[in-house]
């Protein structure tokens, strides 16, 4: 390669230079940057993944997702709510009090404005997240009912 070739490359290899944005079909910098000196994002607009295959484990999951919903009532998942709190705070006693679509358990040795009070209801909030399949439709309402003292 000449000194000349050499050089050319070098210009379309460094975004600074104008060769670089006419070898990509633009007149020059300053057609690839807007008005607001923002650059375009041409390749992540443009780009769609392709829909994922699912697979025969995929297909199995849910399945045994659909068993598992079909089979939730209020009083399972409050008494894997209250299992699930339990584990992770041991010091406070919980009462599972569910009704036919509602979820309400007992709270006792914790007051609402308590940071274990805030701690339990996040981890509640995460259950639901990360269970939505396994509780809509069937489930109406999910509650703590907090009270300092059990009486």
């Amino acid at each position: 390669m000449t000194k000349d070739e050499i050089d050319n490359r070098a210009d379309q290899l460094n975004p600074n230079n104008d060769a670089y944005y006419q070898s990509r079909g633009f007149g020059g910098r300053d057609d690839y940057y807007d008005d607001d000196g923002d650059a375009p994002c041409l390749y992540y607009s443009q780009y769609t993944p392709p829909a994922p295959i699912p697979s025969a484990f995929d297909e199995h999951a849910a399945r045994v997702r659909s068993g598992i919903a079909q089979e939730m009532t209020a009083a399972k998942a409050g008494d894997i709510i209250c299992a699930y709190l339990k584990n992770s705070y041991p010091s406070v006693t919980l009462h599972n009090e569910s009704s036919a679509r509602d979820v309400r358990v007992q709270v006792y040795g914790c007051a609402i404005d308590s940071l274990l009070a805030d701690k339990l209801m996040f981890c509640v909030n995460q259950w639901i997240r990360t269970r939505r399949w396994m509780i809509e439709r069937r489930i109406d309402d999910i509650a703590l009912v907090f009270q300092e003292r059990k009486g």
